[in-house]
């Protein structure tokens, strides 16, 4: 059986296909236009009435377009997660009514992949924000902290103020900046570091020391190079959550 997957997120849609539950080779792509949509629905194999295509999604007028695409054809209108008892952890969330679909998708990825060593898992999702969603040893998503990625922290600098440059988002030599671009990188770079380092090792001291950090999203490679405690560097787990609770709603 094949099926669709798609990630929509703030700088670009990640998707793939799967056959028998196996994700098949993903795709990264912008989309601007009902085209765009239909272009990578078929590059996918989504030109089938039966093929479901499942989506999670930051950006409402992204997805939309993808809906118009799948109107303009005989293929069935996408679906957006929702969570399901079946794909195997419980939500103990104050407000689940407003809990993103991306943020429900990166928690169901990472427990279809880690949940079964015992022990407590942690998803960061480093795109535009980061997000960390925090899953009990006993299963149970607790949700955890937002945080601005490097690229919102310096567009509020270099808009909110009138004499800071936009500078490149690198990682200086040294903490200290001797330059204006180079006190900028430090403050950005090792303080979006710093930040998910210290945010992660408080939320261990929680849940356990024992959880297996996973990081992924545009900014993960950086993360796995720069913290300790992250443990796995999945880039698609987003992914694969959305096929784990497509799967979950169709059983």
């Amino acid at each position: 059986m094949r099926s669709i997957a798609l990630d929509i997120g703030n700088s670009a849609v990640k998707a793939a296909a799967f056959i028998n539950g196996v994700m098949q080779e993903p795709v990264r792509s912008a989309v601007g236009s009902v085209d765009d949509a239909a272009a990578l629905l078929e590059q996918l194999g989504a030109n089938e009435p039966d093929v479901p295509i499942t989506m999670c999604s930051v950006v409402p007028s992204v997805a939309q377009l993808f809906d118009q695409a799948t109107h303009r054809s005989a293929v069935a209108p996408p679906g957006m997660v929702e969570y399901h008892d079946g794909v195997g952890f419980s939500l103990d969330y104050e407000t689940p009514g407003t809990l993103g679909s991306d943020r429900l998708a990166a928690a169901a990825g990472g427990w279809a992949e880690f949940g079964h060593v015992g022990a407590p898992v942690l998803v960061i999702d480093a795109g535009t924000a980061t997000t960390i969603e925090v899953i009990t040893r006993s299963g149970q998503y607790l949700g955890g902290p937002i945080l601005a990625s490097p690229g919102l922290v310096a567009f509020g600098l270099s808009r909110g103020t009138a004499q800071l440059p936009d500078v490149e988002l690198i990682v200086p030599d040294s903490p200290i900046g001797n330059s204006t671009a180079s006190a900028l990188q430090s403050g950005i770079m090792f303080g979006f570091l710093d930040g998910v380092r210290g945010l992660t090792r408080r939320i261990m001291d929680e849940v356990g020391r024992d959880a297996t950090v996973v990081v992924t999203g545009g900014w993960s490679k950086l993360l796995a190079s720069h913290i300790a405690e992250v443990t796995q560097h999945r880039p698609h787990i987003v992914l694969k959550g959305v096929n784990a609770l497509a799967t979950a709603a169709r059983r």
